[in-house]
């Protein structure tokens, strides 16, 4: 049956040697975007790149490793998974957690939860524009926003009893 196919394949080369050079042609075109595509992927941070790379994690986050910043996101994993898209005073009416924000409408997102908690670290740490971290991570300045203030919200509500700030009198008092 395989010799046949070949035996096919060269009776339409034969008849139409055109479509040879169109197949080198193409050939060539996809090399050369596979080089392209390897070049453009080295220039972009991506999740792999922190998790091999504690330079890299240290600079983007300010974890000293990536399991640190793993055991942070594996605490928040849960209550991430739940989050809603915080709407800015009409979430804030409500709860964070009301069940008409709980999904966005449209498509599922392009990015996993670790890589929305990357981005958040990132623009907390370098300070990153929300302009940039769209680019970097191929989505919308808009879906920037809301992923980042709705990660600082579930973060407040998550870690907020792991961080006890006095109260005013102790303060003064001290």
């Amino acid at each position: 049956m395989c010799g046949q196919a070949d035996a096919n394949a060269q009776k339409i080369a034969e008849d139409n040697p055109e479509l040879i050079e169109i197949m080198r042609e193409l050939q060539e075109k996809v090399t050369s975007l596979e080089k392209e595509n390897s070049k453009l992927k080295e220039r972009l941070i991506t999740l792999e790149d922190i998790q091999t790379s504690e330079k890299l994690c240290s600079f983007y986050n300010s974890f000293p490793n990536y399991g640190t910043f793993k055991a942070l996101f594996d605490y928040l994993k849960d209550a991430a998974a739940t989050k809603r898209n915080w709407r800015r005073r009409e979430t804030a009416n409500k709860s964070h957690f009301s069940d008409r924000f709980q999904t966005k409408p449209g498509p599922d997102s392009k990015l996993t939860l670790e890589e929305e908690f990357l981005i958040v670290m990132m623009r907390l740490k370098v300070g990153l524009f929300q302009k940039d971290l769209a680019h970097r991570f191929g989505i919308s300045e808009a879906t920037v926003s809301r992923l980042f203030t709705s990660w600082i919200n579930l973060m407040y509500l998550e870690l907020k009893d792991l961080c006890e700030m006095p109260d005013c009198e102790s303060s003064v008092l001290n």
